[in-house]
């Protein structure tokens, strides 16, 4: 827990706000550091916005090559580091190799475009 700017005494409420810069892009830039909450995931390259059935994507570049991670698991940026809400590998199992998911419908599951999908 973060300390209140001023004193409070024990059994008060304290108020406090959070601000976010006026373009939130300005918080993640590429090169950024992106932890996951198991060690280093790896390095922004890009962020999108508007593609996919997700608001943002950061294209993360991994030792396996980009991920397109959901900024929906952004937990905290921090300076040039950008910290996740859960592991490495649950991480890459939310996230997509190589290129954004696509959604051919609005009740469909998101995939990458070009699989094959069962019916």
């Amino acid at each position: 827990m973060r300390e209140p700017v001023e004193p409070v005494k024990p059994g008060e409420e304290v108020k406090s706000s959070l601000t976010w810069p006026a373009n939130d892009s300005e918080a993640i830039r590429p090169g950024a550091r992106v932890e996951a909450t198991d060690g280093l995931f790896g390095i922004v390259r890009e962020r999108r916005v508007g593609e996919g059935p997700e608001h943002a994507y950061l294209g993360v570049e991994t030792d396996e090559g980009v991920i397109y991670v959901p900024e929906r698991l952004v937990r905290e940026t921090s300076g040039e580091t950008i910290f996740l809400s859960l592991p490495r590998a649950d991480t890459r199992a939310q996230s997509s190799a190589h290129r954004i998911p696509v959604r051919s419908s609005a009740d469909e599951l998101p995939h990458e475009s070009g699989s094959s999908r069962l019916r």
